[in-house]
């Protein structure tokens, strides 16, 4: 899928100055999770809202397996643009929120650190159909990592197979971001390899999880947008 400009998403935003900065610095998309216990950079809805409400951008609430009346609801309470969901919800979920909000839906999808065998690639590329044909607006393709043996879904700070997430993109039936350890060391290198819809990334503009850094972040615009 040819793409114009390489759009941006700056995730993890858990302050309105933290938003404003991202904002200033060029970001399309300002990523938000709520409620999201086991994340440091969650907030609630209505510290998403207020966060929404500061700036121009579209924001991004993220969420993680829950129901798609809870999801609407949230999307409601915040004023988000649109809503990710980062866990396992199935493509029934994504149907009935469709029907729940007129804001878009998009879906992450994983891959593990390091390389992937060809059966993971053609389940994803399966996957991938499946969810655009229940409705999803935009796709994700991030890193998982296990954590103390448990999985880690996003926000790892790893990269993941980007041959595989080459070929996973340019087949993506929607618009596909690619996430998973970006940051201004490679956003260049993954803009003109892999050609991705956007760029999503958190840790890479971090000064400390949910804080974000002003030098990181202009670096980081100034890479993806060279």
């Amino acid at each position: 899928m040819a793409v114009d400009r390489t759009r941006v998403k700056l995730c993890g935003t858990a302050s309105v100055e933290d938003a404003r900065m991202a904002e200033e610095a060029g970001a399309d998309y300002i990523g938000v999770l709520v409620d999201i216990d086991f994340s440091k950079r969650t907030v609630d809805a209505e510290e998403a809202r207020v966060i929404a409400a500061a700036v121009f951008a579209p924001v991004v609430i993220l969420t993680y397996e829950r129901s798609a009346s809870w999801t609407a609801d949230a999307i409601n309470r915040t004023g988000a643009s649109a809503v990710q969901l980062l866990g396992r919800e199935s493509p029934d979920v994504v149907r009935e929120l469709k029907g729940l909000t007129a804001a878009e839906v998009w879906k992450t999808l994983y891959l593990p650190g390091g390389e992937s065998g060809d059966h993971l690639e053609q389940a994803l590329t399966r996957q991938m159909g499946v969810y655009a044909d229940a409705g999803a607006d935009k796709l994700l393709v991030d890193s998982v990592s296990l954590i103390d043996g448990k999985p880690k879904f996003g926000g790892t700070g790893q990269t993941h197979d980007w041959e595989v997430a080459t070929r996973l993109i340019a087949a993506a039936p929607v618009s596909t971001f690619l996430s998973g350890g970006i940051d201004a060391r490679n956003a260049a290198e993954a803009r003109a390899t892999i050609g991705p819809f956007g760029l999503d990334l958190c840790s890479g503009v971090e000064s400390s999880p949910g804080r974000r850094d002003p030098v990181k972040t202009a670096a980081l615009m100034a890479a993806a947008r060279s």
